[in-house]
């Protein structure tokens, strides 16, 4: 842990939300763009299936779709707003089963979980190549 003189901390994890809008458009455009074309994804899908039928579940097509669209995520995001842009394109998938699959790429090492200021569970991507830092202000917390 790295504490700077701006009165903040440099955790090594991504950037929350209340900071993302400090980002240029530029940079989340390129990242979004960079998550999205990531040949990758296909890799930790198996990786998730793998590991799925290692636990003794079943791959389905709801987690498939799920896994997807997170490992497509850039930066955090939380079960009701994964679920909530799941839903718009597939209304036969439930929060319960966004949040379990959440729950298994977690557990799976393909995802992270992190509890912000606003004590928020949010869940990011795993990628050795994207790494980068969080700055938590220890003044208020955010």
């Amino acid at each position: 842990m790295l504490i700077l003189k701006m009165n903040f901390i440099f955790l090594d994890s991504s950037i929350p939300d209340m900071l993302k809008n400090k980002r240029s458009d530029h940079h989340m455009k390129n990242l979004k763009k960079n998550h999205i074309n990531n040949p990758h994804v296909s890799g930790k899908k198996e990786r998730l299936r793998a590991f799925i039928k290692k636990m003794g579940f079943k791959a389905t097509r709801q987690r498939d779709l799920i896994a997807t669209e997170f490992l497509k995520t850039a930066g955090h995001i939380t079960a009701e707003d994964l679920y909530k842009k799941i839903t718009r394109r597939y209304k036969d998938i439930g929060f319960t089963t966004v949040y379990r699959t959440l729950k298994l790429l977690s557990k799976s090492g393909l995802a992270t979980e992190r509890v912000f200021a606003d004590n928020l569970t949010r869940y990011e991507p795993l990628s050795a190549e994207d790494h980068h830092d969080h700055l938590i202000c220890l003044s208020c917390g955010s």
